[in-house]
C-alpha cells in the first residue's frame, strides 16, 4: 500500500486574493486537480489524502473528488498552521498498511508520472528520495547587512521539489520529532535529514514550478495549452 498526501493546506498569503489558491481554474479546473490527477493515473499509489484549509472540504468533494472521478481519494482532511502541521495530519490519517508515502504540493500542477516512477523505483536503499534541479544562476551566501561572503560552487547545489517519496515509518518517526521539539522545517526531507535518514536526488523536472503568486497563472495557463 502506498499513500499520497497532497499537502493544500496553506491559505497562500502570497497569492493574495480572497480565494482559496487550490481552487483557482485554469482551463475549467482548479488548480489542485493538476497536483491530484498523476497520482489517480500513477499504478504506484492505491490512495490519496488531500489536506486543505478548515472549511474547504465540503467545496473540494463536490467541485473536485466528485465532479473528476478522483476514487482514489479516501480523505480529505483539514490542515494546520503551518505546512508541516498539515503534512502530520495527513501522515497521522494514512493506512496502517501504507509502505511509502509521497508528499506533493497542492499547488506544483506540473508533476509528472513519468517523475512518480523515477522516484519510487529509486527508493531501494534509501529512506526518501527527493527531485531536485541543477542551479543554473550563480548564487552567492551574503551577511545580515548583505555583503557578499562568498559565491557558492553551483556543481553542489539543486534546487528541490515535489513529490518527495519516502518510506513511511521513516517520514513518520522524523515528524513526530520535529513535531514533539517544535522544530521548523521547509521541506518533508529536512524532517529527514534531521533524524539521520538516507535521502537521494533524483532528476526533477524544470517545468515542475510551484505556483505562488498569480502572475505564476499566465505561465502556467501557456505551458497547459502548449501541452494540449
Amino acid at each position: 500500500m502506498n499513500t499520497a498526501i497532497i499537502a493544500g493546506g496553506g491559505t497562500g498569503k502570497r497569492f493574495g486574493g480572497s480565494e482559496c489558491k487550490q481552487f483557482v481554474k485554469i482551463n475549467g479546473k482548479p488548480l489542485i486537480y493538476y497536483s491530484i490527477y498523476p497520482f489517480q493515473a500513477s499504478p504506484f499509489f492505491d490512495e490519496i489524502i488531500v489536506v486543505l484549509p478548515p472549511g474547504h472540504t465540503a467545496a473540494f468533494k463536490e467541485e473536485v473528488s466528485d465532479r473528476f472521478r478522483f476514487d482514489k481519494v479516501v480523505k480529505v482532511i483539514p490542515g494546520g498552521k503551518e505546512r508541516q502541521d498539515s503534512v502530520f495530519n495527513g501522515l497521522n490519517s494514512a493506512s496502517g498498511k501504507t509502505e511509502l508515502v509521497a508528499v506533493h504540493d497542492a499547488a506544483r500542477p506540473f508533476a509528472t508520472g513519468a517523475l512518480i516512477k523515477r522516484l519510487v523505483e529509486s527508493i531501494n536503499g534509501h529512506d526518501g528520495v527527493i527531485p531536485g534541479v541543477k542551479i543554473l544562476q550563480t548564487v552567492k551566501q551574503i551577511d545580515d547587512r548583505a555583503y557578499v561572503r562568498k559565491t557558492l560552487n553551483r556543481d553542489f547545489i539543486v534546487e528541490i521539489q515535489t513529490p518527495q517519496v519516502f518510506k513511511y515509518r521513516v517520514l513518520k518517526k522524523a515528524y513526530e520529532h520535529i513535531i514533539k521539539n517544535k522544530i521548523k522545517v521547509t521541506d518533508d526531507s529536512a524532517a529527514v535529514e534531521l533524524a539521520k535518514g538516507k535521502i537521494k536526488i533524483t532528476e526533477g523536472d524544470y517545468a515542475n514550478r510551484k505556483i505562488t503568486y498569480k502572475e505564476d497563472l499566465i505561465w502556467m495557463e501557456i505551458a497547459i495549452n502548449r501541452r494540449l
